[in-house]
Parts: structure tokens; C-alpha cells; sequence
């Protein structure tokens, strides 16, 4: 018994010694690299890391069995060199026993010190983030653990984002409670020069909660773990809010003038890799009584977003009353509301409302958009790239642009770039698939460029291209299309054949042959400057036009010149503009049926609109080799006319304007009243060559308006012989339907009229008279239907080849002795009308016919609505109104086929006391002339 107790005691003693010997040899200069190499490899396969000590590694038994380290670090691969992270003073407690029973045998560690470097390099792709692994590995472990990190800094940047965050008198506790089977975390220091605190408790089988507050905000989540999914994955609720917009962002180190307060709450999960958000709703309220609210839900899926979020944007104090725009320059936008619907990253807004100050519009659909990168830059700009759209089939998208924004919440400086591939069938639609393709596709290119100032740079070209009746081209540009301060577009169309290209469009062939149509408008220092020309047959015709806004009206200036012009070739413009009316009036009521029916007809199986019978046009293929030209020349020295029962608007004070289109004010845009009254308007009208069949023309002549009124002319026109000079007016502003034409005409051939009415009687003589009359300025047609107005002719020393006018005045037995009857002929001393004219019925009321012998007096109506003439003549002797008329007659009946009647016997005016007067007036009908005998007669 002695003996096994002196050896238990020998062999304690040697124990003893030993474990001193090793501690001493363990804590020995000597086996430094022994232990920091055991530390190292132990660290590196717990970490998943690697991990490197600079400093020295010491054991400590006393108070607890634990290992200090100093200089740790866990280096990098990045080409910066930069450590992932560095600890000054580490301290793991170690815990054998517990590792014996399968527990943690390192249930705590605690440091000081610490620096911390997560940078995320510029992703490429295929190639693996190492750091990455490092990060998820030191996580993994410290949350798995007691963990007490001070004196804490931290720095956060994040390559692809450009977001940079640093922390600072950072502290971090982790805190793992065995009985309760939860985790608790705490951490509070600076970040970006803001406070923040962090607290959470997370249990394996209760639900979690979390809170944190970062500078002016706060939020919460809380929720729980679902057992059936990956590890980490949860569901939740989440609540923030932030009394200050501006202070979140400076947290965030990005540059706003946004002010103002935020909350959002949302239901959340988390599975594999991916967040969805459920109710989401965000409410932000800014300082300057804006307003963005967004609910709705949103998923962000390793394949991309996935969202269906309505979208209502205040842009407008709600407690004020915003003044309607009065100029272009004032429209402001009021609200703007859209619903935001995506799939996989590709997203589209529906039923996009945007209302103004002016007018409201609502487009129902655009996109799809696709975002690209949504990343913070060095100047501290939240910027957009990459950000997509395409209209049109997948396979061939009709249009596809691509946007880049350098300050999303600046909106400054962006740029846009496009490309555009439309067949014209699109338009098309209701014409059958193989005449669409006819038409071929519009080809073009769209470059916009925002300035980080006020300025929009702007260049657009398109062109037709596999076209086979048409070719043509457009572009615009200019260096800011906010303000359109300068500009310049152009445009040109040329198709070989006109009726070819119009019976393609389903409309009534018109033979115009080739038409070529060219126009180009500038804005250069605040006019506007276009030129514009039409080339038809062998006609060319072009308008140079100024326009400019002086002291409140905007002006044009400029003319409308034609070197050569055939009246066949305007008469052919004018239908073929009339049919391409009718072709936009029908794709209009398509357009508006295919709304309609959105959703419900296939664009195969589109059934076109059917319009009612359009009043009957002439026939553009009719035979035109007997029209006749216009002979004009030019007359100076003409009265322009003007409406007589004008109003007065002499004293209208216009709005004073500046000289930008911006200053133009809207109300005369959408009053054409208000911008005629506002208009002044001079422009000339020169023709060089006017040709037909038949002479040579000219024409120069003036369109003018002035306060609400238009005046045209004077127009002098020569025809068979004959000439007029009249002038057309218009009240734009008061009776902007109704076309006055006034004005006198002179030389027609009495004889020529004659003949041309096939009338077998010769005559001589030049018939000259005057007009003023009113109708409607829709069409020529409308005019000479509604013509309302007075007329008068008269005719001079002239001659006709019959004498029977004696006959009938004189009676047989005068006339058979008269000089008339011998020579076969009378003279015409002078002849007067006048014409009252009420919607194509004329009346007459004492015109007069006047012979050396006989003054002949009659008075009618021609009905022409209705072919109608009623008509009866009194001739009697010149200077004799009561005598007895010889041969009184009548015209009444159709007018293709009148009737004559004839009173043989005459008949005699009732005696009055008046007789002639000594000095007798020629062409006034004699018993108006008639006065009372001087006294003692």
C-alpha cells in the first residue's frame, strides 16, 4: 500500500512538472511560430478563410482555459491588398469538455481594435469572389457564437453600386443563451457621420424581433423562421420610417434637395437568395407639400424583379389651388399616376395619368422597360444605366431605346439613345396585308442628350426604306428641346405615281403623275423660318414664311411663289389633299374602334370602319383640255375690303409675349379665336406663270390678317376678254365660317355671252358691274349654295342685231317706220341690273334695258336650287312711263326650257299728277324719275 501511494505521488509530481515545463515551453520565445502556425491553420478551417498572425499567441488557464492573439488578420486576393479584416487583440475562450460532449468548444470570443474592409470589386463574369466566401465564412462563425467586438471601424464599398459606408466606435455583441436557445445581437457606433443603433433576438423556435435606428430613421421587422426552408430564410413584417429625407440621404452619401418625412411597411419573406415584398406601401410627404405614394407588391428573384405596384405622384401642394398655365412656359405637371407591372426585370406602366396645369393625359400603356444598374458615383448622383425599352414583337421590336440618368433624383443629365423599325402597316390596318406591304418601313434613329443643366439636346432621323410607291424622310434636331430656344427639322415625300399610291391607300385615284413635297422649318434666335414646296405635273409651287411673336401677337411674314403653275395641276392638289383628309378622318375612327374594342379582335381579323357616302367629288380622271385658264395681272392702288359689320376691336389690348414659343400663350393654341385675334399676318401670293390650255397669267396679290380680320386680294383676273379685281375678308374671331368676296369687274364681251348662251341674236358692247356678297368658307361648293349679297351689271354704248325691242316698245306701226327696223340693228344707250342674291336665288328688281327709243323694265327671280325662272318685262317708250306698252312680256319656267309669253295690246299704267323731269337720267327707270309739275301748269 505504501509503495502504490508513493507512486501516485511520484508520478503527480511528475505531472505537475511536465504540464509546467510545457507551459513554460508553450510560452517561450522559441515556440512562438509553433503556436501563431497551430493558431493560424485552426482559424483558417473554422473561418474558411485564411487567416494570418503578424503579433504573438499566448495561453492563459487563469480565470478560464483561453488563447490570445495579437495582429490578426485575414488577408486578401484583391489587387488593392487591402486585409478583409484586422484585430489588434483577440481573445477565444475555450471550453474542452463542452467540445468532448459535441458542443461548442469555442462558445466565446472577444477583440479590440477591430478594422474591417468589405469591398465588393467590379463583378465579372464567370469568375469567382473569394472574398465573398470569406465574408459568409467570419459571419457563420461569429453569429454561432458569444462575440464582444470594441472600438469597432468598418468600411463598406460596394463596387458595383458605388455605395460607401464607414463605421466607426463601432461596438458588436452577440450574445448565444443555451437554456432559451436564442441569439441576441446588439451593436450601436457611427455611420457616414450618423448615429446608429441595432438590437435583436432571435430565437430557433419563437418569433424574432428586430429594431434599429440610423440617424433620423427607424425600423423594425418582425417575424419567424420556417423549419421547411434553407437555413436563414423567414418571414416577416417589416415598418420604417424617417422624420428626415435629407438625413437618410446623407446617410447614404448621396447629393438631394429633398426634404421631408417617409414610411414604408411591407410583409416580407426571405428564401434562397430572394426577397418578396407583399401590401407594400410607401408614403413619402416632402417638405415642399409633394407626395409619392407606391403600394402594391414586389419580388426581387435571382432571375430579376417582380412587381405590380400602382404608383400616385402629388406633384403639387394638396391645401393650394395651382394657377392655370397661360403661357407654354408655365405648364407644370399637377399629379402623375401609373401602375407599374413586371416580370423577370422587365417591367411596363399601364394606364399612365398625367395631368398639368393645362390638359390631362392618359396613355394605357408603355413599355416593356428593362432596368440595368442603379449605383451611387463618386460625386454622390444616384445614377440609372442601362435602363431599355422596345415596342412592338419581341422577335422584332418596332422601336428600341436604351437611357442612361447620371442624377435620378435630380433628374440631370441623361441621355437616350434609339432605334425605330416600323412597318407601315401598322398604320395601315385597315387595308388588306399585301397592299400594306406595299408601303415598306419607316427606318430611324433617336439621340437625346440632357445636360447636367437646363439644356436637352435633341437629333432624330427616320427614312423610308422597302418601299415601293413612296419615298420620303424626316429629321429633327436641336441643342435644347426643354425650350426649343433653336431648332431645325426637314422633311421630303416623293412617289412616282399619285393615282397608283392612292388606290394602294384605298382611296379615289387621282392623276397627279409624280408629286414631290420637300419642307424645311428653323428656329434661329426666336423666328421661326419654313420653307415649303409642292412639285406636281409640271408645277412647282413654295411658301417662304417667317414667324416671330412682337409685343404680345405672333407674326408671319414671307410669301407663297410659283414660277410655272398649271390650273390643271392645283385642281389635282386640291383633290388629292381632299382624298388624304378622308384617309386620316378613317384611320382617326379606326383607331378609335380598335380602342374600343381592345382585347376582343385579333389584328388579322381587324374589321375596318365603315364610313357613310362622302358627298360626290369630281372625277379626277375626267377630261380637263377644255378648262380654261385664269389671266391675271396685277392692279395697284386697290381698296382691300372689309366687313362693314365688323365689331370694333380697335381698342383689344393683346397679351404682352416675348419672343420664345414658350411665351406663346395657351388659350390662343386652344382657341383659334384667340389666336386669330392675336395673329398679324402679311403675306404676298406671286405667280410668274400661270398656264392651261389657253394664254399667259400672273397673279400678285396679299393675304393679310390684322385683329381677328383676314383680307385678301386685291386680285385682278382677266377672262375671255373680261377682268375683275376683288378681294376676299373674313372675321376670324366673330364669323370665322363666313367668306365675304367683294369687288368690281369690267370688259365682258356682250355678244361672247350671248353666243356662249346660244342665244341667235349678235350684239356689241362691254358689260362692267360690281359685287359684294357672303357665304361659307367651308368649300367653293358650300359658298355659291349659302352666297348671300348684292350685285349689279352695267353696260354702255353697245349694239345688238335686233330691233325688236323697238317692236315691243314703239308697237307695229312706229317700228315698221323706224330707223332700227331699216337697219336691222338697235343701239344699246345703257343697260343696269341690280341683283340681289339670297342661297342661289337672284332676284331683279327694275333692271333696266335702254335703247335710244325704248327703255325696257323688268324685274324676276331665277330660283337655280330649284330651275326656275319667273321674269317679266315692260318696255315702253324712252321718257314716257305712263304711255301704253306695246308688247310686254314674260320669261317663266324651267330654266333649261323657259316659256315666252307675250301681251299683245299692251297695257297702261294708271294716270298720276308728275311728269317727267327736264333733265332725264339714262338707265333709271323713267316713273321713278317722275316729279310733281310746277305750280300754274
Amino acid at each position: 500500500m505504501a509503495k502504490a501511494k508513493q507512486l501516485i505521488v511520484s508520478l503527480s509530481v511528475l505531472f505537475f512538472a511536465a504540464t509546467v515545463i510545457l507551459i513554460f515551453a508553450l510560452k517561450s520565445d522559441q515556440m512562438r511560430g509553433w503556436r501563431v502556425g497551430i493558431l493560424e491553420n485552426a482559424l483558417t478551417e473554422l473561418l474558411k478563410t485564411e487567416v494570418e498572425i503578424d503579433g504573438d499567441v499566448q495561453i492563459s488557464f487563469v480565470p478560464g482555459f483561453s488563447i490570445a492573439a495579437t495582429k490578426v488578420r485575414l488577408p486578401t486576393q484583391r489587387p488593392s491588398g487591402q486585409d478583409l479584416a484586422r484585430l489588434q487583440h483577440v481573445r477565444l475562450s475555450l471550453a474542452p469538455l463542452q467540445g468532448l460532449k459535441g458542443q461548442n468548444f469555442l462558445p466565446e470570443i472577444s477583440a479590440r481594435d477591430v478594422s474591417i474592409n468589405i469591398v465588393q470589386e467590379k463583378t465579372v463574369a464567370g469568375a469567382p469572389n473569394t472574398d465573398e466566401r470569406g465574408y459568409t465564412g467570419v459571419v457563420v462563425f461569429f453569429l454561432e457564437r458569444s462575440v464582444d467586438l470594441r472600438d469597432v471601424a468598418v468600411r463598406i464599398e460596394e463596387f458595383d453600386t458605388g455605395f460607401e459606408f464607414e463605421i466607426s466606435q463601432g461596438q458588436l455583441q452577440v450574445s448565444q443563451d443555451a437554456d432559451d436557445a436564442q441569439t441576441t445581437v446588439t451593436s450601436e457606433g457611427v455611420i457616414n457621420g450618423g448615429a446608429f443603433e441595432i438590437s435583436g433576438s432571435f430565437p430557433e423556435t419563437a418569433p424574432f424581433e428586430a429594431n434599429g435606428k440610423f440617424g433620423k430613421s427607424k425600423f423594425s421587422l418582425h417575424g419567424e423562421q420556417d423549419p421547411e426552408m434553407p437555413k436563414g430564410s423567414f418571414k416577416g413584417e417589416l415598418s420604417a420610417e424617417t422624420d428626415d429625407l435629407s438625413d437618410l440621404f446623407a446617410m447614404l452619401r448621396l447629393e438631394s434637395n429633398i426634404e421631408g418625412t417617409g414610411k414604408i411597411s411591407s410583409k416580407v419573406e426571405n428564401a434562397e437568395e430572394s426577397f418578396a415584398f407583399e401590401g407594400l406601401d410607401l408614403d413619402l410627404r416632402l417638405t415642399d407639400g409633394k407626395r409619392v405614394q407606391v403600394a402594391g407588391d414586389f419580388a426581387n428573384t435571382p432571375s430579376g424583379a417582380d412587381m405590380d405596384l400602382q404608383v400616385e405622384a402629388d406633384l403639387f401642394p394638396a391645401d393650394q389651388v395651382m394657377r392655370p398655365a397661360v403661357f407654354l412656359r408655365d405648364i407644370r405637371p399637377q399629379r402623375v399616376s401609373a401602375r407599374v407591372v413586371g416580370e423577370q426585370g422587365v417591367f411596363r406602366l399601364e394606364h399612365l395619368d398625367v395631368e398639368t396645369n393645362a390638359f390631362d393625359h392618359d396613355l394605357k400603356s408603355i413599355g416593356p422597360f428593362r432596368i440595368g444598374d442603379i449605383d451611387r458615383t463618386p460625386d454622390d448622383s444616384l445614377q440609372l444605366t442601362d435602363l431599355s425599352l422596345e415596342l412592338g414583337p419581341a422577335q422584332a421590336p418596332y422601336l428600341a431605346a436604351r437611357a442612361d440618368v447620371q442624377n435620378i433624383l435630380e433628374m440631370r443629365g441623361f441621355s437616350v439613345t434609339g432605334s425605330l423599325d416600323l412597318p407601315v402597316s401598322w398604320v395601315l390596318r385597315h387595308l388588306d396585308l399585301q397592299e400594306r406591304e406595299q408601303f415598306g418601313h419607316l427606318v430611324g434613329s433617336l439621340d437625346l442628350q440632357g445636360s447636367e443643366g437646363e439644356a436637352i439636346e435633341l437629333q432624330a432621323d427616320v427614312h423610308s426604306a422597302n418601299a415601293e410607291l413612296w419615298s420620303g424622310s424626316a429629321s429633327l434636331s436641336t441643342d435644347d428641346l426643354r425650350s426649343l430656344a433653336d431648332f431645325s427639322a426637314k422633311m421630303n415625300l416623293d412617289t412616282a405615281d399619285g393615282a397608283t399610291f392612292f388606290k394602294a391607300l384605298d382611296l379615289k385615284p387621282v392623276n397627279t403623275g409624280q408629286v414631290v413635297v420637300e419642307g424645311k422649318l428653323d428656329r434661329i434666335e426666336g423666328a421661326l423660318q419654313s420653307i415649303f414646296s409642292v412639285e406636281l405635273g409640271g408645277s412647282k409651287i413654295g411658301a417662304n414664311l417667317k414667324s416671330t411673336l412682337v409685343q404680345g401677337a405672333p407674326v408671319i411674314t414671307g410669301a407663297v411663289e410659283s414660277d410655272k403653275l398649271a390650273l390643271v395641276d392645283l385642281r389635282k392638289f386640291v383633290l388629292a389633299f381632299r382624298e388624304l383628309e378622308k384617309a386620316a378622318e378613317r384611320h382617326s375612327e379606326l383607331q378609335k374602334q380598335r380602342h374600343a374594342n381592345l382585347g376582343s379582335t385579333e389584328d388579322g381579323e381587324f374589321q375596318p370602319l365603315v364610313l357613310p357616302t362622302e358627298p360626290e367629288e369630281p372625277d379626277a380622271g375626267e377630261d380637263l383640255e377644255g378648262y380654261q385658264p385664269l389671266v391675271i395681272e396685277t392692279q395697284n392702288g386697290q381698296a382691300r375690303a372689309e366687313m362693314s359689320d365688323q365689331e370694333d376691336l380697335s381698342d383689344f389690348q393683346p397679351l404682352v409675349l416675348a419672343s420664345g414659343i414658350g411665351d406663346l400663350p395657351i388659350a390662343d393654341i386652344e382657341d383659334p379665336r384667340r389666336l386669330a385675334r392675336a395673329l398679324d399676318a402679311d403675306i404676298g401670293i406671286h405667280v410668274r406663270k400661270l398656264t392651261g390650255q389657253k394664254g399667259i397669267s400672273k397673279l400678285n396679290s396679299q393675304l393679310v390678317v390684322k385683329q381677328g380680320k383676314l383680307n385678301f386680294g386685291p386680285l385682278s383676273v382677266k377672262y375671255g376678254g373680261g377682268s375683275a379685281v376683288l378681294s376676299a375678308a373674313m372675321n376670324m374671331v366673330d364669323a370665322p365660317g363666313l367668306l365675304r368676296v367683294s369687288g368690281q369687274t369690267s370688259g365682258w364681251n356682250l355678244g361672247e355671252i350671248l353666243q356662249s348662251l346660244n342665244v341667235g341674236v349678235g350684239a356689241s358692247g362691254t358689260l362692267r358691274g360690281s359685287f359684294d356678297l357672303r357665304g361659307s368658307a367651308s368649300s367653293s361648293r358650300a359658298f355659291l349654295r349659302t352666297m348671300r349679297g348684292k350685285a349689279e351689271l352695267r353696260m354702255s354704248n353697245g349694239r345688238i342685231s335686233t330691233s325688236l325691242i323697238e317692236l315691243t316698245g314703239l308697237g307695229v306701226l312706229p317700228w315698221l317706220f323706224s330707223q332700227e327696223m331699216r337697219r336691222g340693228y338697235a343701239d344699246i344707250v345703257c343697260m343696269r341690273a341690280p341683283l340681289r342674291v339670297d342661297r342661289g336665288r337672284i332676284e331683279f328688281n327694275s333692271a333696266v334695258l335702254e335703247t335710244r327709243r325704248v327703255q325696257l323694265v323688268g324685274k324676276g327671280v331665277i330660283d337655280v336650287p330649284r330651275d326656275q325662272i319667273a321674269f317679266s318685262a315692260v318696255p315702253r317708250a324712252v321718257g314716257r312711263p305712263l304711255s301704253r306698252s306695246a308688247l310686254p312680256f314674260t320669261v317663266q319656267g324651267s330654266l333649261h326650257n323657259p316659256k315666252v309669253n307675250v301681251k299683245f295690246g299692251g297695257s297702261a299704267p294708271r294716270r298720276v299728277p308728275l311728269e317727267m323731269p327736264e333733265k332725264r337720267v339714262p338707265c333709271v327707270p323713267d316713273y321713278r324719275q317722275m316729279v310733281k309739275p310746277p305750280r300754274g301748269r
